[in-house]
């Protein structure tokens, strides 16, 4: 979550992916590159507004739901 906050709010460029190991109180980053082939890598990611994440967000179904 933390890493789509600072995506987001461009703070900075996001991690692709982090480990956190509770055991041992540490998170640790992995630094790979982006696979060409991938439509995550390649069509969504540093898109930010292009990317559209508001379009998956549902209304309420009903008055109980919005609480």
């Amino acid at each position: 979550m933390i890493e789509f906050l600072v995506m987001v709010t461009g703070i900075r460029d996001p991690a692709r992916r982090l480990t956190y190991k509770g055991t041992r109180g540490a998170v640790t980053d992995t630094i790979d590159v982006r696979k060409p082939d991938c439509y995550t890598c390649g069509c969504l990611c540093g898109q930010r507004e292009e990317a559209n994440v508001w379009r998956y967000l549902l209304p309420p179904l009903n008055e109980y739901d919005a609480i």
